[in-house]
């Protein structure tokens, strides 16, 4: 098992998915996000759960309002080893 600043053996990660359209298709997705830091972010913390989760990530959030009284969120996606408990 890894330590949490230890990088994945290979074998572990997954391929990536997908091909350059769809990145492309998703950065559009993304950069149609207002990204102004006086609005909430809440909607694109939410669009970006929902993709991280769909690739098996584990998902922590914490939700705040700041001192303008903006809705604002922070997310931490975790990927875990598929085969935790495999010796490398």
């Amino acid at each position: 098992m890894h330590s949490p600043t230890e990088t994945p053996r290979r074998d572990e990660v997954p391929p990536p998915q997908g091909s350059l359209h769809s990145a492309t298709e998703l950065l559009k997705e993304l950069i149609s996000f207002p990204s102004v830091s006086s609005t909430s972010n809440v909607e694109i913390n939410e669009f970006c759960a929902t993709k991280l989760t769909s690739l098996g990530f584990e998902i922590f959030r914490s939700h705040y309002v700041d001192v303008r009284r903006v809705p604002k969120a922070n997310l931490v996606a975790v990927r875990r080893p598929r085969h935790p408990n495999k010796v490398s």
